[in-house]
């Protein structure tokens, strides 16, 4: 699994998992465990699943959600920021990049592994510009960069 799916499953059973019974738990686990669940089906089943544990899980569910939230919109603002200092390169990767994070039908291994393999083939002008904006790409980036 990827390090985003994993951090994103360690947040919801955290959070939730001291409002649920062990079978709420083990449905949850099996929710964000499930390979072939699109990020939609994990989304929507994960909402589902607070919705039958009671108001408290889904309070909970609801400030993870928020919180997912508040995060896209700081590395959206960031980007905006940024964006003038990338290349026209660099700025066709983004838009690569948005256009796999923005496909509801794949799922966060996939996303993952899209997002691995264009940073595989992305040029070296491109790697430099995003290691020089920081996370989240300093991850994905490997091997040489230069200018």
């Amino acid at each position: 699994m990827s390090e985003k799916h994993d951090i994103m499953r360690g947040m919801f059973e955290e959070a939730l998992g001291s409002t649920m019974s062990e079978k709420q738990r083990k449905k949850l686990d099996e929710i964000l465990n499930n390979p072939k669940l699109s990020k939609d089906e994990v989304n929507e089943s994960i909402k589902a699943l607070c919705v039958i544990c009671g108001k408290e899980t889904m309070e909970k569910y609801q400030e993870i959600s928020e919180m997912f939230q508040e995060r896209m919109a700081k590395l959206s603002a960031k980007m905006k920021e940024e964006q003038e200092k990338f290349t026209d390169e660099t700025k066709a990767f983004l838009h690569k990049l948005h256009k796999i994070h923005e496909d509801p039908s794949l799922s966060y291994q996939d996303e993952h592994d899209k997002f691995k393999e264009a940073f595989e083939h992305a040029s070296p002008i491109v790697k430099t510009d995003l290691r020089l904006f920081g996370e989240p790409f300093t991850h994905l980036i490997h091997g040489p960069v230069e200018r």
